[in-house]
């Protein structure tokens, strides 16, 4: 991930979300909510929204 954003622009992020026990959920690096604040906060981001709609995540952050 790199920082690009201009002053007060967001990030997002749209990742597949699969269901725990199915074999692509093995597959899946980021497994909570949790992991991609932390992913987004090593990177200099914060996250401003988070939600799981129908196996997306979908993920909003901002300049931190």
């Amino acid at each position: 991930m790199r920082r690009i954003l201009i002053p007060d622009g967001k990030i997002f992020i749209i990742n597949g979300y699969p269901e725990p026990d199915t074999k692509w959920y093995e597959f899946v690096r980021f497994k909570s909510i949790e992991e991609y604040q932390r992913l987004l906060g090593n990177n200099g981001f914060l996250m401003t929204s988070a939600k799981i709609v129908k196996h997306t995540a979908i993920i909003e952050g901002k300049a931190g």
